[in-house]
Parts: C-alpha cells; sequence; structure tokens
C-alpha cells in the first residue's frame, strides 16, 4: 500500500532483503494496492522491503520493513466452552508467541471465509488476542457464528499476522504446527437455576443436593461445578420475612466464590453436587448458580419461576450445640416425643432435619 502505484502489466517487483518476488496490482477495493507473496527466510529477523515498478529499479532508502518470525505452536486452550453469546475469556497456550500488537489474533471455526452476515458456518471468526508471554496468550470468544450449533466443536487457533490461513494450528501439509483434534471450543445456551433441595447445610460442606434448572448438559459433566457466592448483611435480609432476599438495589451478592465439582448430570434439568467449605466460620447465605466450563463462567440466571424466590439460595450454617432433652428417657418400643433445646438451630425450607438417637 503506498502512493504512485500503477499497473504496469505484472512487471513490478517486491524485494524483501535481497530477495525479489513478483507484486500483482489490484484495485478491486477501489484502492490501488499491489500484493506480494514473501519469500522464505532463514532467521527470524526484520528485513527491509523495496518495490520496482519495472521490476528493476527499486525504491531507495525505504523505512519499511518486514518482520520473519520463527516456529510457534498451540498446544491447549482453557476453558475449551462457554455462552453462545460470547464473551468467555480463553486462554491459549503455547510456544514462541511474541507481542505482535494489534496482528496477535485468535480464531474460532474454521472454513474458506470470515463469518459475515452472508456467510455461515463453517466459518472462521478473528477476535484480537492479548499477549502475556511466550507461551500464553488469551482472548474473548466471539458469539457463536450463525449457522452454528451447540454440537458442534469449533478449531481454535493463534495467529501471528492476522492472517487465518497462516494461523496455528495449521492444516497445511508441512506446516510447523499440525492440527490437533481436542484443540477446540464447545458452545452452550444459558444455563437457567430454579431450585436447590436441601437449600442449607453446615459450614463445613459436604452436603449433598439436587439442583433444578434447564440447559444442563449431560456431556460436559466433567467440566460442570456449582458456584457458591458468598452473601454479606450488606447484600441480603438475614432475619424478617424476607429473609433470604437481596436487598432494595443489590443485583447480586459480591463475597468470596466457591466452588464444587458436580457429582452427576442427570439430564437438561437436574444435576447433583455437594456443597464445598463455605467461605466462612459464621451462618451465611450464599448465592447458588452453575458453571459448564469449571467455573470460567457463571451467569447468575434463574428462573423463569424459583422454588423459593430468584436468586436461588444456599444457607449455610455453623453446627448447632444440644443443651438437654425433656424429657430425656422413654420406653425401649420408642414413640416418646422429644423436645431438643439447644442454640443455633436454625429453620430452612426444604431441609430434611432429623434427631439421631444413637445410631
Amino acid at each position: 500500500m503506498g502512493s504512485g502505484l500503477i499497473n504496469l502489466r505484472g512487471v513490478a517487483r517486491c524485494r524483501f532483503g535481497t530477495t525479489a518476488v513478483q507484486a500483482v496490482y489490484d484495485d478491486a477495493a477501489g484502492q490501488p494496492l499491489l500484493l506480494c507473496k514473501t519469500p522464505p527466510w532463514p532467521v527470524a529477523e526484520w528485513v527491509t522491503v523495496e518495490l520496482a515498478l519495472d521490476g528493476q529499479v527499486f525504491t531507495a532508502g525505504s523505512n519499511v520493513k518486514f518482520q520473519y518470525h520463527g516456529e510457534y505452536d498451540v498446544f491447549s486452550a482453557s476453558p475449551s466452552g462457554g455462552p453462545t453469546a460470547g464473551g468467555t475469556q480463553v486462554t491459549m497456550t503455547g510456544v514462541g508467541f511474541f507481542l505482535s500488537g494489534n496482528l496477535l489474533t485468535c480464531f474460532w471455526g474454521d472454513g474458506a471465509a470470515a463469518c459475515s452476515v452472508d456467510v455461515q458456518y463453517p466459518c472462521y471468526q478473528a477476535v484480537r488476542a492479548t499477549y502475556l508471554s511466550p507461551t500464553a496468550v488469551t482472548c474473548r470468544s466471539p458469539p457463536m457464528p450463525r449457522g452454528g450449533s451447540t454440537s458442534t466443536q469449533y478449531p481454535l487457533r493463534v495467529g501471528l499476522n492476522g492472517q487465518f490461513l497462516q494461523a496455528c494450528p495449521n492444516v497445511q501439509s508441512g506446516y510447523q504446527c499440525a492440527l490437533k483434534a481436542s484443540l477446540t471450543f464447545t458452545y452452550y445456551e444459558d444455563v437457567y437455576i430454579a431450585a436447590v433441595i436441601p437449600n442449607s447445610g453446615q459450614v463445613q460442606g459436604g452436603t449433598r443436593m439436587t439442583v433444578s434448572g434447564r440447559n444442563f448438559r449431560v456431556d460436559l459433566r466433567a467440566r460442570t461445578q456449582c458456584i457458591f457466592i458468598e452473601c454479606t448483611e450488606a447484600d441480603v435480609f438475614m432475619s424478617g420475612p424476607a429473609i433470604g432476599q437481596l436487598r432494595p438495589g443489590v443485583a447480586r451478592c459480591g463475597g468470596e466464590v466457591r466452588a464444587a465439582p458436580a457429582d452427576g448430570v442427570l439430564d437438561s434439568t437436574q444435576l447433583v453436587c455437594r456443597a464445598p467449605l463455605a467461605a466462612n466460620a459464621d451462618s451465611h447465605f450464599a448465592q447458588l448458580d452453575v458453571s459448564l466450563n469449571r467455573g470460567a463462567t457463571y451467569q447468575r440466571l434463574y428462573g423463569p419461576v424459583c422454588q423459593n424466590g430468584c436468586p436461588v439460595m444456599f444457607y449455610y450454617y455453623t453446627l448447632p450445640d444440644i443443651g438437654s432433652l425433656r424429657p430425656c428417657l422413654g420406653p425401649i418400643t420408642g414413640g416418646t416425643t422429644v423436645t431438643v433445646i439447644g442454640v443455633g438451630f436454625v429453620g430452612q425450607q426444604n431441609t430434611n432435619m432429623r434427631c439421631r438417637f444413637g445410631s
């Protein structure tokens, strides 16, 4: 790209360092351009680029340079899934990355052309990548493309120069980084939570619970987690008729986040998990959520109808202390109604409270 470019019937040439290649004139986009393909180069370095419109006399004293980079590879991506709306931050790990400015790109998908209003999947989407180190870059997933599906596994690539055809991994035979079948991304529909039974457990964790909602994925069980977001007294009412509900003006709880892997995903509407150790040792509420990508994304979506109000809450309580029993004796045939007296008793809905006599 430059000024004074004219079409001299294919005689123009570009010179990279000391090697000249043919230049092709193109004004299809309304602006005159000369297109050149870089020749191979023995080492990774900057070289001067010069132009000869007649193929013989090259521009003198050009300050335009081209950077050759060495081999690089991409090994893995985490997380490997996210909501269809996009926005999931994904870390791509590999070797040989370098800071190439706005050319550093992550590619989602596959195909002969970029996705657009007129081009449905199969196609590819390019998003700006952020350089972290020679072994890691991050990027945010784009929305699922038109014509795509939540059952599709979308190939992932990293490009150092913004060009899909030279991104890595690559399908070209002999290219330095081979295509990896496992380097893919899976989209899923928005996950909604409607209820949890039981909805309370001790702060030590371990309470087994069933979470109900929609759009759970049996095939993503290994990535599914229950998320517990600590609620403070500034977030929720701790007493009265509105106990466990968010205070006016509070959209979500903002305390420490704890996660527990799902014990099982029964179907698209039910999963089972165990409460993790609470964020603190005092009794408190935790806002419940479910993540299908190992906690990287949790959406805080509920309903449309929640059994005990939205958002769905789980109540952590400290272990109670028993002071006395009234009466403290009865016949061996059982059947005696006993009043248990102590401190730290709580009464949350859907909690199966029990007394244990001996074993």
